[in-house]
C-alpha cells in the first residue's frame, strides 16, 4: 500500500493524511469544502481535545495553537446535583497535560492548507458512490472519514457493538462571551465545568479559542429527552433559547446560572442544536463493483459528546491505521485486513464507548460509590480526570464492581501507608 486516498477532511481523515505523508506514501485527500468555505462555515462542536491525540499533533509539527493561552484546558471539575437542586459533592483535579479547545473551522481549515504545503494532493469534491468507484481503481487503499449524504448507508450498523437506538440526549451548544467558570473556584482558569443534574441532564463548559483567536466559551446542554431541560428548539432564535437556559438554571440551579447569568452569544446563530444516536459501524463498505473501502472516524464510531470521545477517539484511531499501514505495506487492503485492523484498535476504543454509556444510563452503583470517592481522595479525582482521554487505562476498575473494590481498598491502604510514614 503505496498510493492512498483519503476522503473527508475532518480530524481522523486530515490526522492519517499527514501521518501518511511523513512517512513517504502518496496521499490524494477529497474534500467537500476548501478551507475558505471551511472557515466561514456554520458552527461546528467543540471538543476537548486530550492526551494522547494531542501528542500525535505534536510529532507531526500540526500544533499550530499550542502557545495560545485560550486553547489550554489545565483541569476539570465535576458537580453532581441531586433532584432537588441540591449539590451532592464536587471532583476536582488537574490534567497531568493540558487538553485543547479550539474552533475546528480555525484548525480544519489551517489543517488543509498546510496538507498541501506539505506535498499532499488536496481535490475539492463531495463524496459520493460513484467517487469511491473511481478512486479505488487508482489507489492501493481508500478511506472514508465522512459520513454525509450517500455514504453513509454503505456501511452496516454493528449490532453487537451498538448499544442505543435512538438519541440519549438532545444537545444544544452555543458559542458564548461572558462565562464564568467554577475550576478551583477561579473564574478566569482554564479549567473545564462538568455538572451533572440527576434526572435532568448536562451542562459543560469551557473557554476555548475561537475562529478568530479570541477566548470564548462553549456552553453545552445535554438535556434527558422528555425531561425538564429538553426545551431546545433549534428553528428558533439562538439568542432567546440561550435566555431560556439561564431563566431554567435561575429558577433550579443557581450556582450554575452564575456561570453563565451575564453571557451573550458571541456571534449570530453561533450555536449547534441537535442529538446523536450513539452508533458503531461494520467497517467495510463494499461497492457495487465489488471493491472495498475503509470507514473511520466518526462514520465508524459515532459517540454523544458528553464524555468528548468522539474527536479523541477519531485521532486515536486515525493514528493506530497510520501505524498498520507501515507495518504491513505488502498485504493487500481487503475486507479481512479492514476488518483485522479495526478489531484491534476496538481492544481499547472499545471503553471509550463503555464509559460514555455508564454516564448516559446513569453510573452503576460501583460506579457511584467511585464517583464519591473520588470528591474524598484527590489521587481518585486524577485517576479519574486524566482518565478521560484514554479510557481503557480506567479499567477494569470503573466497569466491574470486584475491580473497583480492590481499586478503592488499594487507594485505602495507600492514604494508611502515607500517614504511617
Amino acid at each position: 500500500m503505496k498510493k492512498i486516498a483519503i476522503v473527508g477532511a475532518g480530524q481522523s481523515g486530515l490526522q492519517l493524511g499527514f501521518e501518511l505523508l511523513n512517512k513517504g506514501y502518496h496521499v490524494t485527500l477529497y474534500s467537500d469544502k476548501d478551507a475558505c468555505e471551511i472557515f466561514n462555515s456554520a458552527a461546528p462542536p467543540v471538543p476537548i481535545q486530550f492526551y494522547p491525540s494531542l501528542g500525535y499533533e505534536k510529532e507531526l509539527g500540526i500544533d499550530f495553537w499550542k502557545s495560545e493561552p485560550a486553547t489550554h484546558i489545565d483541569g476539570v471539575r465535576f458537580d453532581l446535583y441531586t433532584t432537588d437542586g441540591t449539590k451532592a459533592f464536587t471532583i476536582e483535579a488537574p490534567l497531568k497535560i493540558k487538553a485543547q479547545t479550539i474552533d475546528l473551522r480555525l484548525k480544519f481549515s489551517e489543517w488543509l492548507n498546510e496538507f498541501k504545503r506539505r506535498g499532499g494532493n488536496l481535490i475539492i469534491e463531495k463524496g459520493t458512490i460513484a467517487l469511491l468507484e473511481e478512486i479505488t481503481v487508482k489507489n492501493d487503499a481508500v478511506f472514508v472519514a465522512t459520513g454525509k449524504g450517500e455514504l453513509s448507508q454503505l456501511f452496516k450498523k454493528d449490532e453487537k457493538k451498538t448499544v442505543f437506538d435512538k438519541p440519549q440526549r438532545h444537545l444544544a451548544l452555543f458559542y458564548a462571551k461572558n462565562c464564568q467558570l467554577n475550576y478551583m473556584n477561579d473564574p478566569t482558569s482554564g479549567g473545564s465545568s462538568y455538572n451533572i443534574m440527576e434526572g435532568v441532564g448536562e451542562l459543560i463548559m469551557s473557554p476555548f479559542l475561537s475562529k478568530n483567536k479570541e477566548r470564548i466559551f462553549y456552553i453545552l446542554f445535554e438535556a434527558i429527552p422528555g425531561g425538564p431541560m429538553d426545551f431546545f428548539d433549534r428553528n428558533a432564535d439562538a439568542a432567546g433559547q440561550l435566555e431560556l437556559t439561564k431563566k431554567f438554571l435561575k429558577d433550579n440551579y443557581p450556582p450554575l446560572f452564575q456561570m453563565i447569568k451575564d453571557a451573550s452569544l458571541a456571534g449570530k446563530n453561533e450555536w449547534v442544536c441537535g442529538a446523536v444516536t450513539p452508533t458503531v459501524k461494520c467497517p467495510v463498505g463494499v461497492l457495487p463493483s465489488g471493491n472495498v473501502v475503509m470507514a473511520m472516524g466518526d462514520l465508524l464510531i459515532l459517540n454523544d459528546p458528553i464524555l468528548a470521545q468522539g474527536l479523541n477517539g477519531a485521532s486515536k484511531f486515525a493514528h493506530y491505521i497510520a501505524e498498520r499501514i507501515v507495518k504491513s505495506e505488502d498485504k493487500k487492503f481487503d475486507a479481512e485486513w479492514i476488518t483485522e485492523v479495526t478489531e484491534g484498535y476496538w481492544q481499547t476504543a472499545q471503553y471509550n464507548n463503555a464509559i460514555t454509556t455508564s454516564m448516559l444510563q446513569g453510573a452503576a452503583p460501583h460506579q457511584q460509590e467511585l464517583l464519591f470517592a473520588a470528591s474524598q481522595n484527590p489521587s481518585i479525582a486524577a485517576d479519574f480526570v486524566n482518565g478521560i482521554g484514554q479510557a481503557h487505562v480506567m479499567y477494569p476498575w470503573f466497569g466491574d464492581p470486584n475491580e473497583a473494590k480492590k481499586y478503592l481498598d488499594k487507594k485505602a491502604l495507600n492514604i494508611v501507608k502515607e500517614a504511617a510514614e
